[in-house]
């Protein structure tokens, strides 16, 4: 069982690519071309089977694939191809395929788009709480910060208010003071 979305999409599309290749390929050689894509990712053995079936006027067509640098441009070109088609479209096609042959994989791909999908949201639902603590963090941490500074403004205010009443009942105390020594002195 394939347990990669990435390399179940790049065997099923290289499967489809050679399928429209090679039309007239058997039964036998169809199932052996599933098992060595989808499954097993056997590009090489992929290609020994073409070879096997190809016809005289695709011989050219098929020493392409026996050169193992043909295989690998082969699979690069497969891969491009794979990441230019939306993993939803993917699994559109290939859900409303009528092969047999990809039965098996067209379940596996939803369990395995199900099991990725169901990771991704669990990283982002993580990902995103952890920042929305971190902004409820910073918000108290302000919140509490300007508090604290409204508290101690208050206090300041407070102890300027009692330290300028002081000063002026110290002030109005020694004016009382001097007038009564002024009119001591004057009677």
């Amino acid at each position: 069982m394939v347990r990669d979305f990435k390399a179940l999409k790049l065997g099923v599309i290289s499967l489809w690519r050679l399928l429209f290749e090679y039309k007239r390929i058997g039964p036998e050689t169809r199932s052996a071309l599933i098992k060595a894509l989808v499954i097993e990712h056997n590009f090489q053995h992929a290609f020994q089977l073409i070879q096997e079936q190809a016809n005289i006027l695709k011989r050219w067509f098929a020493s392409f694939w026996s050169d193992p640098r043909g295989v690998d441009s082969f699979k690069k070109e497969m891969k491009k191809a794979a990441a230019g088609v939306s993993d939803s479209e993917f699994l559109q096609k290939l859900a409303s395929t009528d092969d047999e042959g990809l039965r098996h994989a067209v379940q596996n791909a939803k369990d395995l788009a199900q099991r990725e999908l169901t990771s991704s949201i669990e990283t982002v639902v993580k990902n995103m709480t952890r920042a929305v603590l971190e902004i409820q963090r910073q918000t108290s941490e302000k919140s509490l910060q300007l508090q604290i500074g409204r508290e101690e403004g208050e206090e300041l205010n407070n102890a300027q208010v009692e330290f300028i009443r002081e000063i002026n009942k110290n002030s109005a105390e020694r004016q009382n003071s001097c007038v009564s020594l002024s009119f001591k002195e004057l009677s």
